[in-house]
């Protein structure tokens, strides 16, 4: 039961009428007339589909995902291979191709006909990963050689030179770690080309470890690798790593 109190030198009406109102609200919300949320489900566009037969493509032509699983909104023609937004707003896309056949995979997203994001074989994306399996005692200026290869997915890293090479342009994101021998110093960088373009720099500590994560735009051509700034002990034993992979 509510009770209303209205105090001396306020308005009565106005907070009657609110009052009324909060009483109607509450009514409605008791007998589950007032509801809350973004609406019904099924008012939300959203499909799934799969490719049922294999395929031999042209260029451009458009794969037709046969098998609908879902097609809430009736936003996709499985005759045309379009989805077509039912309303606007932001949509999460998802686009999975398996290439038959040992032919190079080369697909695309369109909208509206236009190349939007093009869908390549995950081989094509260079990407390595290198551990130091040995100690070193470097002098300033040498390239610290990564010995053991992990990944080496375009073969763009050298373990005989400690060198990653782009071997396609775009934006790459590197890692480096270098832990320290023997209470020295450790004086290390990252270089581009030759030059310094991030210094890995610890105090003198037995096992001092530093990381550096840059992301980078490199042309084809480029090369990355991990130098000594000083003179110092490094650890191997998989302490110490490198690794780069193409992001975009």
């Amino acid at each position: 039961m509510l009770a209303k109190q209205v105090e001396a030198g306020s308005c009565p009406k106005l907070e009657n009428k609110i009052f009324d109102n909060l009483v109607d609200m509450m009514v409605a919300i008791k007998s589950g007339s007032q509801t809350s949320g973004n609406g019904n489900e099924k008012d939300r566009p959203a499909f799934t589909a799969t490719l049922q037969s294999h395929l031999t493509l042209s260029k451009d032509n458009t794969i037709k995902y046969d098998r609908v699983i879902l097609n809430q909104g009736r936003g996709y023609s499985p005759k045309t291979g379009i989805f077509t937004a039912t309303k606007s707003g932001l949509y999460l896309i998802s686009a999975t191709v398996m290439s038959n056949g040992g032919i190079a995979l080369g697909a695309y997203i369109s909208k509206n006909g236009a190349n939007l994001m093009n869908l390549k074989k995950e081989k094509d994306r260079p990407a390595f990963t290198a551990t130091l399996a040995r100690t070193l005692t470097l002098m300033k200026g040498i390239t610290i050689k990564y010995d053991t290869v992990i990944l080496n997915q375009g073969r763009g890293y050298s373990p005989k030179t400690g060198i990653f090479t782009a071997t396609k342009t775009g934006l790459y994101l590197i890692s480096a770690t270098v832990m320290s021998k023997g209470g020295a110093y450790l004086d290390a960088y990252i270089s581009k080309n030759g030059a310094n373009l991030m210094n890995l720099y610890g105090p003198q500590i037995h096992g001092g470890t530093k990381t550096a994560n840059p992301v980078l735009h490199l042309e084809k051509g480029d090369k990355v690798s991990v130098r000594s700034g000083g003179s110092f002990g490094v650890y191997g034993g998989t302490y110490s790593y490198f690794s780069a992979v193409y992001i975009a």
